[in-house]
């Protein structure tokens, strides 16, 4: 029991980079006479650790694995341990050795395939080298020859990386992975990206070194905030103020200045596009793809799906271009935003996933379309949140069908665990307390409310509207509160609420009427003119009137109709998409518990 909890202190203080004070405790348990058999073998792994924590490859690290290989022959932790040394002292050839050894001990071990893919990107790193040397030694530009061998070694080397970096997320994906090899993979996963990103752009480097060294400066000025001075450099660099380069530089640094609010955003956004255009007006060539899929990018991010649509429906149009992974890509994001062509965003995302079968965004797509099939719909996005556990936007779908599918511990457990490391997220706190109100714990929400007025966020007022109806069934005060969140905020749930409220006589349909119109024309509002058009309350007309009609204060009807509110705001089927809210309008639905728990499933 004493040597456990020796172990498990050594290992504590290892973990909390306390590497002085866990190696005067090992020392200590070396010398005494419980220093043998599985405990030995224990402190020799935590000791090899704790150097390799310190980047110390020395002797003293390599005698440490040879006293683990005396004690354990066959030890899976020795013999990779002694890989990763060799490789990390450039004894390349030397690891090989040892990993064909470890191959004949234990083939089929998840640890012999990790360090198969260590080998790998070893080997890979050194071809880079190899190459910069060369390019150092020789512009490969006035070099055909050597160009064209490099040229293809690049590619080769860079499909083996995206290979590796697939098996990984296929390894991490696996059930029951133990937690030592899920830690690795996790590791070597993160360390992808930035191999990948190493491999971006190689053919410029290699081709024009002044080229690539210019958009490095102008990285690096970006890096440190320095926006005028990159705008400087650019002026000054390329081709006197025009052309693609300068116009490509000028829209990358305006889209890369922080913005305080949301019109700065669309000043900036738009002052990015406005470059771009001048080197989209010269047509669509292979230069100029990446301004296309750049100005595609823009567009989305300032809330322009259609402008992005129907770029990309004439990308789509040239069988080649429709290939390609980034414009495919946006493509899936662009159909997602509008959410009202259901059949080309499964087909796209479907080809996407394809063409990428750990792609985060067609992932979540897929997952989020197929919310009446639990098992497929899960089947998508727990993989993807395994891949991404950092990711909010991953870790927010997850635990928005667990909602769907009422499984509300597995959804308070996602929402607390990427809050702990992302608590200024509003629209997680959002999540969270519709969580609560979803499953009835009211009270629970409300606690959390006074953290989104913390966060200044004027959504408070939707749950506000919300929780006063579930709670207290206080349809003016609940009035009140949706009116403030759809006029702060143009929310379309608050929209809704407010157009029930207005038919129900509860507030003027004139003000109604001119929330909606405020929220269609606000900037950067989600309010689509559909949505507007659908939403005009026109009275007159009979099947725009949903459920009873409630007149003069008929109070069995009114009733009727708060019932019906109070599970639809409470139910969750609102965040269900927006084919939800045409179906709750049409009426066809919320006349009992079971339907509204069918919808909400």
């Amino acid at each position: 029991m004493a040597e456990k909890e020796s172990l498990l202190n050594i290992n504590r203080l290892i973990k909390e980079g306390s590497l002085d004070e866990a190696e005067q405790l090992i020392e200590k348990e070396r010398a005494s006479e419980e220093y043998k058999g599985k405990y030995r073998e224990k402190l020799l792994g935590s000791y090899i650790l704790l150097q390799f924590r310190r980047e110390d490859y020395s002797d003293k690290t390599v005698s440490l694995i040879g006293e683990l290989l005396d004690v354990n022959p066959e030890s899976d932790f020795a013999h990779n341990y002694l890989i990763k040394l060799l490789i990390r002292t450039d004894l390349l050839p030397d690891a090989k050795i040892i990993y064909k050894n470890l191959q004949k001990i234990n083939p089929d071990s998840l640890g012999t395939k990790l360090m198969g893919f260590h080998l790998d990107i070893a080997e890979i790193m050194a071809n880079k080298e190899r190459w910069d040397e060369k390019a150092e030694e020789q512009p490969l530009a006035h070099n055909k020859d050597a160009w064209n061998v490099i040229k293809n070694e690049i590619a080769l080397n860079t499909e083996r990386l995206h290979e590796i970096s697939d098996s990984t997320k296929g390894m991490l994906c696996t059930a029951n992975l133990p937690h030592h090899i899920r830690k690795e993979l996790e590791h070597l996963q993160n360390d992808m990206r930035g191999r990948l990103a190493l491999f971006e752009n190689l053919d410029e480097k290699y081709l024009d070194g002044e080229l690539y060294n210019k958009k490095e400066t102008i990285k690096t000025l970006i890096k440190n905030g320095d926006y005028d001075g990159a705008k400087e450099f650019v002026g000054k660099s390329f081709e006197g103020g025009s052309g693609f380069n300068y116009n490509y530089q000028m829209a990358y640094i305006n889209s890369r200045i922080p913005f305080s609010n949301t019109n700065d955003k669309i000043k900036l956004t738009d002052l990015s596009r406005l470059y771009l255009g001048k080197i989209l007006d010269a047509g669509i060539d292979n230069k100029n793809q990446d301004a296309l899929k750049f100005d595609i990018t823009l567009a989305l991010k300032s809330d322009k799906p259609t402008e992005a649509r129907i770029k990309l429906e004439q990308v789509m149009k040239d069988p080649k271009l429709a290939e390609d992974k980034e414009f495919l890509n946006l493509y899936v994001e662009t159909l997602f935003k509008q959410r009202t062509f259901p059949n080309s965003l499964i087909a796209h995302a479907e080809k996407l996933l394809e063409k990428d079968k750990y792609n985060k965004l067609a992932l979540m797509t897929l997952a989020k379309i197929h919310p009446n099939d639990k098992a497929a719909s899960l089947g998508f996005i727990e993989p993807a949140m395994t891949l991404y556990p950092q990711d909010v936007s991953v870790q927010s779908t997850g635990a928005g069908l667990y909602m769907i599918y009422c499984d509300f511990p597995k959804a308070h457990k996602t929402l607390d665990t990427i809050l702990e490391k992302n608590p200024n997220v509003v629209s997680l706190w959002g999540q969270k307390i519709n969580c609560h109100i979803n499953e009835g714990t009211f009270e629970a929400a409300k606690k959390l409310l006074p953290k989104l007025n913390e966060l200044k966020s004027n959504f408070v007022f939707k749950y506000k509207g919300i929780l006063a109806l579930a709670l207290d069934r206080d349809v003016h005060a609940s009035a009140k509160y949706f009116c403030a969140s759809a006029d702060k905020t143009g929310d379309k749930l608050s929209l809704i609420m407010l157009e029930q409220f207005a038919e129900m006589g509860v507030i003027e349909k004139s003000h109604y009427q001119n929330l909606l119109f405020k929220a269609m024309k606000s900037d950067g509002n989600s309010i689509t003119k559909e949505f507007y058009e659908t939403h005009t309350m026109q009275f007159n007309s009979p099947e725009e009137i949903l459920f009873l009609p409630v007149r003069n204060n008929h109070k069995e009807a009114f009733d009727n109709r708060l019932d019906d509110l109070i599970k639809y705001v409470t139910s969750g089927s609102h965040q269900h998409s927006d084919e939800s809210v045409n179906i709750y309008r049409k009426g066809y639905i919320y006349r009992g518990t079971d339907a509204v728990n069918n919808l909400a499933r």
